[in-house]
């Protein structure tokens, strides 16, 4: 079976996750090394085009040095 993948925004975690790489200075391939997928992977991701995993932001977060967290929507009343 043959995944398609279209997804037409570009997720704000992603988004700082691409900008951190580019801050870097790594290619595509070189954080393709890092995370052993193919760097067409990487350009799927970072333009929206499949959603990576939640293990793959995870290893892609650590191979950054940073750290994915989840917190409450501010203002949302409980």
């Amino acid at each position: 079976m043959k995944v398609i993948c279209r997804n037409t925004r570009i997720n704000p975690i992603i988004q700082a996750l691409r900008d951190e790489r580019i801050r870097r200075g790594w290619s595509q391939d070189a954080l393709a090394a890092r995370l052993y997928v193919h760097r067409t992977q990487i350009s799927h991701w970072e333009s929206g085009r499949c959603d990576p995993t939640g293990d793959s932001l995870v290893r892609w977060a650590d191979a950054l040095d940073m750290e994915i967290t989840a917190a409450p929507k501010r203002g949302e009343a409980r």
